[in-house]
C-alpha cells in the first residue's frame, strides 16, 4: 500500500468533520509509541516550550541517577538510551532554541556526573557529537540569538560545567 503525500492528505482533512478527526486521532494513539508521545507534546505543551524543556530535563536527570557507573560498558550503553530519548523528544519540539538548550544540558549533564570523557573513546566521541550537533542547531539561529548560546558552547568545549539560565 502506498501512502499519501501529505498535500493530499491535507485535502482530505479539510472534507472531514469533527467527529471523524477525533477518532482518527484517538485511533492513531493507539498504535505507535511515537505517535503517543508526539500527541501529548501537541497537547500538553505546544504552547509551554519551557514547561517541555523543564519536564526533559526531569527524565534526563532520572536518567543520570539510574546510570550503571560499574562498568564503562553499561554507561555508554545507558548514555546512547539517553542520546535517543532526547533526539526524539528534540524531534518532537522542532524549534531550535529548544534543541540547543536540551543537548547543552545533556553535556552539562554529563560533565556534573562525572562521566570519564577520556575513559572511552566512544563516550568522548558522544560528548563531542552532542557538542557539533549543538553548533549545527546554532548556524541555523539568527546571529543575535548566537550570541545568546555561545558562551554555553565555549564553557563546554572546555570540558567545564555550563550555568544555564532561562
Amino acid at each position: 500500500m502506498n501512502s499519501s503525500s501529505l498535500p493530499q492528505l491535507r485535502k482530505i482533512w479539510k472534507d472531514l468533520s469533527a467527529e471523524e478527526l477525533h477518532q482518527l486521532l484517538d485511533r492513531l494513539g493507539r498504535f505507535s509509541r511515537d505517535n503517543k508521545e508526539l500527541l501529548h507534546y501537541l497537547l500538553v505543551f505546544g504552547n509551554n516550550e519551557d514547561a517541555y524543556i523543564s519536564a526533559i530535563c526531569h527524565q534526563l536527570d532520572e536518567g543520570f541517577e539510574g546510570l550503571n557507573r560499574q562498568n564503562i560498558t553499561w554507561t555508554r550503553k545507558g548514555l546512547r538510551r539517553l542520546v535517543r530519548m532526547l533526539n526524539r523528544y528534540v524531534r518532537y519540539s522542532g524549534k531550535t532554541d529548544t534543541e540547543i538548550v536540551l543537548r547543552t544540558e545533556f553535556c552539562n549533564r554529563m560533565l556534573v556526573h562525572g562521566i570519564p570523557l577520556e575513559k572511552s573513546a566512544v563516550v568522548g566521541n558522544m560528548f563531542n557529537r552532542e557538542l557539533d550537533r549543538i553548533s549545527r542547531a546554532l548556524s541555523k539561529l539568527h546571529p543575535d540569538q548566537q550570541l545568546d548560546y555561545d558562551g554555553w558552547v565555549q564553557t563546554l568545549h572546555k570540558l567545564e560545567p555550563v550555568e544555564i539560565n532561562r
